[in-house]
């Protein structure tokens, strides 16, 4: 996989992940203890990844030996 494209993939999961944490925020669904489990426990520590990954994406390719 190429950095343009392992960036532009991480980046639009970010970006995703990000629009179900401000739907948790700024919607009714705020009120569904199923959905704020969901985002609490499984989209808020993938945004958290997805962001970490986009800032260390040269460091994370070393690391795995890609070329």
């Amino acid at each position: 996989m190429t950095p343009l494209r392992f960036r532009q993939i991480t980046r639009w999961s970010h970006i995703i992940a990000s629009v179900a944490i401000g739907a948790l925020l700024y919607s009714p669904l705020q009120d569904n203890a199923t959905f704020h489990a969901v985002v609490a426990y499984g989209v808020f520590p993938f945004a958290g990844l997805t962001g970490l990954a986009m800032w260390q994406q040269a460091r994370l390719r070393r690391w795995f030996g890609a070329a």
